[in-house]
């Protein structure tokens, strides 16, 4: 971003605000945005990866080898108990 540029931009504005130019204002002032990094507000979109937190585009965890998930209760069996009253 060479300051002749920006220079050129900002008496281009300064002329075209005395003339009563407002769109032309408003298209240099966006054209001067362009040119310099936003450092203010939000930025709006996908972070990059490992920028954030955990990577948006990582699947899961990796399974330690040899690894296998618990077996599921049979719930057929006979090991619950049935349900009592409760007496006052």
């Amino acid at each position: 971003m060479p300051d002749a540029k920006v220079e050129a931009l900002l008496e281009a504005m300064e002329r075209a605000s005395d003339a009563g130019d407002h769109g032309e204002v408003m298209r240099l002032r966006e054209a001067l945005q362009q040119m310099r990094p936003n450092t203010r507000g939000p930025r709006v979109g996908r972070p990059e990866p490992g920028e954030m937190g955990a990577d948006p585009n990582q699947t899961g965890q990796a399974l330690r080898p040899g690894w296998a998930p618990p077996p599921k209760p049979d719930l057929m069996t006979s090991n619950t108990k049935a349900a009592t009253r409760r007496r006052r």
